[in-house]
């Protein structure tokens, strides 16, 4: 249990994630918050994919960039459980009010960028009827840059998850969902 809050009201910042859950990530029956105010960012990470608005284990996690200016994601790992991700279950929750932006996920990124999963074995007791919710919303900039194998990915793009992703994973309570509005 616990809480993990990070705002940031402005600036050019490079964030740099060398372990799991930060960013605006969360685990094991917490809340994890990250707001930035404005400013050209850059988001990494050094090994660990588990971050940037992954809500997992009855968490819940919010991203949340704000602004117009430019933003980098670069993801170097294998892409998964990051930028609007829920796993077994949880809710994580990407927003990036505006800019034109550049998400690199490597791979399919298939569990990450509005995506949810459910492992084996995670829908039982407590965990039954807990829904599950990976979203990713790019709300503005008119040329954001996705670099990734998923084609339904782009501006002016919205996806929706209907493939499963783990042997637990079932559409009565796992959510996948994605928007970019131009």
């Amino acid at each position: 249990f616990g809480t993990g809050l990070f705002y940031d009201a402005s600036g050019q910042d490079d964030h740099l994630v060398t372990h799991k859950y930060a960013l605006g990530a969360a685990t094991h029956w917490a809340v994890g918050l990250y707001v930035d105010g404005g400013g050209p960012d850059t988001y990494r990470n050094s090994g660990d994919d588990e971050c940037i608005g992954l809500g997992y284990d009855a968490s819940v996690a919010f991203h949340i960039d704000r602004g117009d200016d430019p933003d980098e994601y670069i993801l170097d790992n294998v892409g998964d459980f990051a930028l609007g991700a829920g796993r077994i279950p949880g809710m994580g929750i990407f927003i990036n009010e505006g800019g034109d932006d550049t998400y690199s996920v490597p791979g399919s990124g298939r569990r990450s960028i509005g995506r949810s999963y459910t492992e084996g074995g995670n829908r039982a007791g407590y965990l039954s009827q807990v829904p599950n919710l990976g979203m990713f919303l790019d709300l503005g900039g008119s040329t954001d840059t996705y670099e990734n194998d998923r084609e339904s990915l782009g501006n002016g793009a919205e996806w929706i998850q209907t493939e499963p992703e783990g042997a637990d994973w079932d559409p009565t309570y796992d959510f996948g969902y994605g928007f970019d509005s131009e």
